[in-house]
């Protein structure tokens, strides 16, 4: 191995902080790492960083504290019917309060989903129409009877016999929130 030397305009075996050596080897030159780099250092631990012993028990616990709902979050509900007391609350589309609980039925299909309201005496379809937050969204069209139509429900599943739905219309400043179970 040669060194450079002096002469010939070389400023010697340091320049800009790179050690340069030149190596005969079939005519090619090796330049060697940096003399200021260190070699690359060895990881702390072989598990990858997301299988960490304390980051999985903290993602465990965080679950179990959360409930099943995290983990059927973005899911459609199961087919069947489902229900409970809805509570509304707010003012209406005519401004008077609406504080007041119902029942309300909600039946998931394939085929096409209702809403029924029994002590309102009214009910109609769901449209799904996407999700939003893992939540699933039906737009409600009220088919018989008169009801306020033009809810937006959103219904998350918290269990395969449980959902939560919640409800805004638009024009309207009130909300209401429903866990309903089959």
């Amino acid at each position: 191995m040669d060194l450079p030397s002096k002469k010939g305009g070389d400023e010697g075996p340091e320049r800009h902080g790179f050690l340069h050596a030149t190596c005969k080897l079939d005519n090619a030159v090796i330049l060697p790492r940096p003399s200021h780099s260190r070699p690359p250092s060895t990881p702390r631990s072989t598990f990858p960083a997301m299988l960490r012993p304390g980051l999985v028990a903290a993602v465990l616990i965080a679950s179990v504290m959360l409930g099943a709902g995290l983990a059927l979050a973005g899911q459609k509900p199961a087919s069947g019917q489902y229900s409970g007391t809805a509570q509304q609350r707010g003012t209406g589309s005519r401004r008077q309060s609406v504080d007041r609980d119902y029942r309300v039925r909600m039946r998931f299909s394939s085929s096409g989903s209702t809403v029924t309201y029994p002590s309102l005496v009214c009910g109609g379809v769901l449209r799904p129409v996407g999700f939003s937050g893992g939540r699933r969204v039906y737009r409600e069209a009220i088919t018989y009877r008169h009801c306020d139509s033009g809810r937006t429900w959103k219904v998350l599943v918290s269990s395969s016999r449980r959902v939560q739905a919640t409800s805004t219309r638009g024009g309207a400043d009130d909300s209401v929130s429903a866990v309903l179970t089959r």
